[in-house]
């Protein structure tokens, strides 16, 4: 057992103000700074959905709620400003969450649980250093079995759809990172669109016609929660959603 210590951590960030104002070093520090934005927003992205699939807190069209995405991302952005201060490594949301949520927990008790064992195995260090990550395996396999169910959703007879997000899925494990399988998916998707729009130009079809469907998808999403987002107390004529 031995006493925790940040001496030499906690206050660095402090000196990383004065590399992202030294015209030498600038280009390289929001350079690292954009790297890690995009990298732990995709990361969570693809966590807070994986996640929310197996609690069963997404809607009809499999999509997270934005209320519950706003505070996900709150939280996990605060998470990450705090253990920069303490000069730790980036804290980010851990898809290892799955294994808990699958068998119930979807208050938020299990992660506070959880936290207070982080905190109590700060003293046991040294000895908790001595197991080795291929003890973490058997759990890795039965995460990735309840994370894999997701891919029944997906329409397999089109390739337009079933393509990019199997690039996603290889890619995530090769490369290590979520954000990095996210990555490869939305290019692979954009650069099919691409290719497909003189074929859809010589049949008469709309070129971008699955952007429209995108993007219609998300704004009629985006109008029927705000109008089902009423005042308790409301009639039924009020809170009955408009249909679009």
């Amino acid at each position: 057992v031995a006493a925790p210590s940040i001496a030499g951590l906690a206050g660095a960030l402090w000196e990383g103000f004065g590399a992202a104002t030294d015209p030498a070093t600038a280009g390289d520090f929001w350079a690292a700074v954009a790297t890690f934005c995009y990298t732990d927003l995709l990361d969570s992205s693809g966590t807070f959905l994986a996640v929310a699939k197996v609690a069963g807190l997404t809607d009809s069209r499999g999509n997270l709620p934005l209320a519950r995405q706003n505070m996900a991302f709150l939280a996990d952005a605060l998470s990450s400003v705090f253990g920069g201060m303490l000069g730790v490594s980036t804290v980010a949301t851990y898809v290892e969450s799955s294994a808990g949520v699958a068998d119930g927990a979807k208050t938020g008790l299990a992660a506070i649980v959880t936290g207070i064992c982080f905190a109590l195995a700060i003293f046991f260090a040294p000895l908790v250093s001595a197991i080795p990550p291929l003890a973490s395996g058997p759990i890795l396999c039965l995460l990735g079995g309840l994370m894999f169910g997701s891919v029944r959703g997906i329409d397999w007879d089109d390739l337009e759809e079933s393509l990019p997000a199997f690039l996603a899925m290889i890619t995530m494990p090769f490369t290590f990172s979520i954000g990095y399988g996210i990555i490869v998916g939305l290019f692979a998707w954009v650069i099919i669109q691409l290719l497909l729009v003189p074929h859809r130009l010589i049949q008469g079809v709309h070129p971008f016609v699955r952007f429209r469907a995108l993007w219609d998808a998300a704004w009629i999403d985006g109008q029927a929660e705000d109008k089902t987002d009423v005042p308790v107390g409301a009639s039924d004529a009020q809170a009955e959603p408009i249909v679009v």
